[in-house]
């Protein structure tokens, strides 16, 4: 709890509300958050440890890998995935990681950093039942416009009671940063940007009364996506930003987390 409260959650293949794909129906992100895994330890030394899960899909015939990997000589968390298209047909899907961010690390103060020339879109639809923070309307990181006309910088998160927001980020490079008020604690993710090029910026401040967050929650999620927007694998295929998988082909990708601490006088 010192460092930091964060969690990952992995979503294939389909990604944000339930809807339908050419028959089929799922759930909230997909299958692969909601399925069980087989869970092995391939490697456990004093210098490095190292779990695989594996997990096969139900409603589209895709296998799953994902390693999971901590070494002695630093305090970052390695996250390798591949997937499978075990069909006899063509497959799309929509893959990302829940990267998200809570308290005591985070919260109004902490600062996001993201490489030049990042980009976002807002996300159409009202976020939860709290309206959204932003006017709607697409830019480049940090320079926003709230909902009421005035200028918001994205970089620094906002009060405790914040409207809800999701916007879609296109990073140049394939990093971000996400700092403690202080600056005492940064995260860093790093990912393969090519495989992933979007950064799903989703933004829970407090203002959700609602199910599940009965405000009590102030946390951000900054996720890497193969696709958006966040409205299911039917619209990404629409959208031409479905990933798109023949027969016996894999997609792959990386993902690290470093957590630093710098002490504070």
């Amino acid at each position: 709890e010192r460092y930091c409260r964060w969690w990952i959650r992995w979503s294939l293949p389909h990604g944000g509300q339930p809807g339908d794909f050419q028959g089929a129906r799922f759930a909230q992100h997909g299958e692969s958050s909601r399925l069980p895994w087989t869970v092995c330890i391939t490697e456990n030394t004093p210098e490095r440890v190292e779990i695989l899960c594996t997990s096969r899909l139900s409603i589209m015939p895709f296998y799953i890998e994902k390693r999971f990997s901590l070494s002695n000589d630093d305090a970052i968390l390695k996250m390798e995935t591949i997937v499978k298209n075990e069909g006899a047909v063509e497959l799309p899907l929509m893959a990302g990681h829940h990267l998200a961010f809570g308290s005591p690390f985070v919260g109004p103060g902490s600062i996001i950093g993201m490489p030049d020339g990042t980009t976002y879109s807002a996300h159409e639809a009202t976020v939860f039942d709290t309206g959204r923070r932003s006017n709607g309307v697409s830019g480049t990181w940090p320079a926003m416009i709230s909902d009421a006309g005035e200028q918001i910088d994205m970089r620094e998160l906002p009060p405790s009671g914040t409207k809800s927001d999701l916007h879609y980020l296109k990073p140049s490079e394939g990093w971000y940063t996400i700092s403690s008020k202080d600056s005492s604690i940064t995260a860093k993710v790093n990912w393969n940007l090519a495989a992933q090029p979007y950064l799903w910026f989703w933004q829970e401040f407090g203002a959700g009364k609602t199910y599940p967050w009965w405000g009590m929650e102030y946390l951000v999620g900054l996720e890497p996506w193969t696709s958006s927007p966040g409205t299911g694998l039917s619209d990404a295929v629409a959208a031409s930003t479905a990933h798109f998988l023949r027969p016996g082909q894999t997609f792959s990708n990386e993902v690290s987390v470093q957590i630093s601490e710098r002490k504070m006088k």
